[in-house]
Parts: C-alpha cells; structure tokens; sequence
C-alpha cells in the first residue's frame, strides 16, 4: 500500500501543536500568578499618607514663662501671651498640640506648620528680631505644671535643642523664619510658623511613630537679646475673640 507522507506529516505537525498547547495550559495552571509579578510589585509600592489640623485644647496646653513666673490664662491673666526673650532671659511660650490620630513607624513628615493670632509687640524691631523653635524630646509632651518645665528647667526634662537638656546629642531646632527677621502681625492678624517637620520628623524617627492622642509640645523664645524684649504678643486659648493656635502635620509613607 502507498503511504502518503503529507498526510502523516499533518497528523504529526498537529500532534505537536496540541502538546505545545498542553503545555502552556499546564503551565498556567501551575503559575498562576506568572504573568502578574508586575501586579504585585505595585502593591509593594503602594503608600500611605495622613494630614493633622489640631488646635490647642486647654487652658494649660499654651503657657508664658518668664523667670519665676508662670501665667496660663495670658500674661496677668489677660488671654494675651508673651513669647520671646526680655532682659537677657527667655520668655518662653509652650504650646502642648494632642495628634488625634496616629503618625506611623517609618513616616516622612512632609509639612507642618503652626500658627497663631498676633496682637501686639514689646520692643520687637522687624528688621532686626526672630524667633526659635524646639520641641520636648518625648512621645507624649507633659502638661506644663510649673516654672521648672521649661527647658533647662529644674524638672530636667530632655528638649531636642538646647538651651533644654538633650539625649543622645540631640541638636534639633528651628529658627523663626529660616533666614533673615520676623515681620510679627499684630491686631488680631495671623501669623505662620515656619516649617517645623524636622522637629516632628526627630519624635517620629526616635520613637517609632506617634500615637493617637499622643501630644507634641513646642518651645518658643527668642536667641535675641537685650536690656527690653524683644517679644511678641499673641492670643493664647482664653481669648475672648481670637481662635487658639493650631497646627497642621501632614504625612507619607
């Protein structure tokens, strides 16, 4: 019998078309997810980010202190607070922010900024003063309680900065503004902090992250100094008319 070798040549091409086939089928049921790692890698990369708008919530969370002295409701008891420097001696204004929600391990603080109501000046120079910034090197700032709170203070508290007492050679501080001197809006006008993410940035680093409800305290004074002031007044949380300072954070991860 002739034997057509185009026929066995069909038979045997589509033989090896339908193997090929099976094991393609074979291999996608076995790695399923093979064709798919692109899929994954962008859920490894997927981040996170938050933003925080609090403000000052008692009384005792924004306190003047200057010398021996310590006022919660405003200098002399009048919602109005003083922050600076007088008499080659700091005055200092604490402002104690509660995080509500929590700033995770491993965060980058992007931005954050405080500010606050202005209403008058005590010899303050705009071309010539300015402000700094620290905060309590702690994950949940105590409520100022008396004089010696403050940094290097009796209570021996740790600060990022000095003039505070620091852990493990902390030197953490912001200057009000960056550069150059503080034009300080009074009348009740609002005035801006700088960009304190660094001092925010050292808590979260150090301690792992924040946690809600936490607080962080800032520090304010003037490195300026001479015989009177300079110092800046501001509405503190007693203020008849003015809201209390407030603080803004924002976050990734």
């Amino acid at each position: 019998m002739k034997i057509n070798h185009n026929y066995f040549l069909i038979i045997i091409s589509f033989s090896l078309i339908t193997i090929k086939t099976d094991v393609f089928s074979t291999l996608a049921v076995a790695f399923p997810n093979a064709g798919f790692n692109h899929i994954l890698m962008t859920k490894r990369s997927v981040s996170t980010s938050g933003s925080i708008t609090t403000s000052i919530e008692s009384e005792n969370d924004d306190v003047e202190i200057w010398t021996s002295q310590i006022w919660f409701d405003g200098e002399n008891n009048q919602s109005d607070m003083y922050m600076g420097a007088d008499g080659n001696t700091p005055v200092w204004g604490a402002f104690r922010f509660r995080i509500p929600t929590a700033i995770p391990a491993g965060a980058t603080i992007t931005s954050a900024n405080f500010s606050v109501y202005g209403t008058d000046t005590y010899y303050w120079v705009n071309n010539e003063d300015y402000l700094h910034v620290l905060v309590n090197d702690s994950n949940d700032a105590p409520q100022v309680t008396a004089v010696g709170d403050e940094p290097g203070g009796a209570s021996g508290y740790y600060f990022t900065s000095s003039p505070g007492a620091t852990s493990g050679g902390a030197n953490v501080i912001v200057r009000w503004p960056t550069a150059g001197t503080l034009t300080w809006n009074s009348g009740g006008s609002l005035n801006i902090g700088p960009d304190v993410s660094s001092l925010i940035q050292f808590l979260v680093n150090k301690y792992g992250g924040l946690t809600a409800n936490s607080h962080i305290q800032f520090w304010i004074y003037s490195q300026v100094y001479r015989p009177s002031g300079p110092e800046v007044k501001l509405a503190d949380y007693g203020h008849p008319t003015l809201s209390a300072p407030m603080l803004i954070v924002n976050w990734t991860k």
